[in-house]
């Protein structure tokens, strides 16, 4: 496995290449906080964007929304400091943490879609 931790400049670029390319891809997403320790937000659901809002440094926020036709999901993690992707040895995404100065870590973990076997 290897561990990238993403620059803030690219933050923007990087997540909306990602979000395309795993567009509809199943993810589980959770928090995890000291406060309120690990709490699942969406299970197994098809990934529709990571965006990230930067506009002054001050209100920045990344937005995640998951879900299906009406039954969209969206959870924000306000003031982000880091991103970091981890990968599989074939280059596959496996999950992206989120840490937030306030609010703890969000992870977007990345499902395989079962292989069908003829």
């Amino acid at each position: 496995m290897t561990d990238k931790r993403l620059p803030r400049e690219e933050w923007t670029t990087v997540l909306a290449r990602l979000s395309e390319e795993n567009a509809g891809r199943p993810v589980d997403v959770r928090v995890v906080n000291t406060d309120v320790g690990d709490q699942a937000l969406a299970e197994d659901e098809p990934l529709v964007a990571i965006d990230a809002d930067l506009e002054d440094g001050i209100d920045d926020a990344i937005i995640i929304t998951v879900g299906r036709d009406d039954d969209i999901f969206g959870h924000t993690v306000n003031d982000p400091v880091n991103i970091w992707l981890r990968y599989d040895d074939e280059g596959r995404l496996l999950d992206i943490d989120i840490e937030s100065r306030e609010e703890g870590r969000t992870l977007i973990e990345f499902k395989d879609v079962p292989r069908v076997v003829a």
